[in-house]
């Protein structure tokens, strides 16, 4: 399963907003929901991007992978972590 999410960095809040079953769908959803944040809620500082859960886990302890998909990272402005 995908998680889409949003990080607002004026506040340091990361939100999970929706769920796809497909990679495709979930990178699709994220720069939408890109575009709404910055064009709609006129957010300056916000990124959006994927975190893959896997079944059956729960974390409490570790962190699943995570990818942010928008805006795309330069490597002197590298802030993804797998």
């Amino acid at each position: 399963m995908f998680a889409v999410w949003f990080l607002d960095a004026s506040i340091k809040t990361e939100s999970i907003v929706g769920l796809a079953n497909s990679w495709s769908r979930a990178e699709e959803m994220a720069k939408n929901l890109y575009s709404i944040k910055s064009k709609v809620d006129d957010l300056s500082d916000v990124s959006t991007g994927i975190f893959f859960l896997d079944d059956s886990i729960l974390y409490t302890s570790s962190k699943p992978r995570r990818w942010q998909i928008t805006p795309l990272l330069s490597s002197d402005n590298d802030r993804m972590t797998t």
